[in-house]
């Protein structure tokens, strides 16, 4: 009796120590994927919130036309580029001509486009000053009599450095092209109350869209012979709550560009529409409109 008693202890001792050996190699199998308790301790860098990049305005652009937002988000191909792709090519004189206009515009385009370490140097309102007198436009600084522009050989007077009283108040395109791209030069203008976009062949419903969100001080605006501008670029302008004055071409004579314009006068009580036909011809410089 004795002796089974001895046994059956035995027997549970044994039990106990190889139940501890395999737990005791499980944990330490365990142990390896775990990381050191130097890194668990370790606390995390936190971000300031408070600080932010340098933005190029694309995510803050408050976009009219969400659903056909063409910032250049998207990757891959360029519609022009899959049409390009998938048409014969015409080696004719006046498709080697199309082509050659094509190619001049997508220049004027890249040339066009944001340059951030210039905003960087020279603030906003120089930055957009050089950025358009360089290639032909007016500006006009605050408390300054005159338009700054280049002369005859291309030169003009414009500091090369920030300068915190150069303030840009009023913008005459002067017939410049001005790209949608070229509109991301020309932000943060928070003094521009005089634009002038006259006779431009480039502006866009797009234009005008993104223009909506940028010039929340602007009081007058002048897009007469602008041909691509219909009416669903004008109906962006109601955004603009300080616009005064606004100057338009209806090319189409279509009733609903009218209707528009009509309608954006009921938005703003102080806003009037000067709406012309294509027929008619204004005399008066643009500077002198105001």
């Amino acid at each position: 009796m004795l002796a089974r008693q001895v046994t059956r202890l035995g027997l549970h001792r044994y039990q106990g120590c190889r139940n501890s050996l395999i737990l005791e190699q499980v944990s330490r199998s365990m142990s390896k994927y775990d990381p050191p308790e130097e890194e668990v301790q370790k606390p995390k860098p936190q971000l300031k919130q408070w600080r932010r990049e340098w933005d190029d305005g694309s995510y803050r652009l408050q976009t009219k036309f969400k659903v056909w937002d063409r910032t250049g988000k998207v990757e891959g191909p360029t519609m022009e580029k899959v049409v390009a792709l998938t048409q014969p090519w015409d080696l004719s004189a006046d498709g080697i001509k199309k082509w050659w206009n094509q190619k001049k515009i997508e220049a004027e385009k890249e040339d066009q486009k944001f340059i951030k370490l210039r905003h960087e140097i020279l603030g906003s309102n120089l930055a957009t000053g050089h950025f358009l007198v360089f290639r032909g436009a007016k500006v006009k600084f605050l408390g300054q009599p005159g338009w700054t522009e280049r002369d005859e050989k291309g030169n003009y007077n414009l500091p090369t450095s920030y300068v915190p009283d150069f303030v840009v108040e009023a913008i005459d395109i002067n017939g410049m092209n001005l790209y949608y791209e070229g509109l991301d030069n020309m932000r943060f203008l928070n003094e521009l109350k005089w634009l002038s976009l006259k006779g431009c062949k480039t502006i866009d419903d797009w234009c005008l869209d993104k223009m909506s969100s940028y010039y929340p001080n602007l009081e007058y605006l002048d897009i007469s012979d602008c041909e691509k501008v219909t009416e669903r670029g004008l109906e962006a302008l109601y955004r603009i709550h300080s616009l005064k004055k606004l100057i338009v071409t209806n090319h189409h004579v279509s009733p609903a560009f009218e209707l528009t314009c009509m309608m954006l006068e009921d938005c703003s009580s102080q806003l009037k529409v000067d709406m012309r036909l294509p027929a008619e011809n204004d005399s008066v410089p643009a500077e002198a409109q105001t």
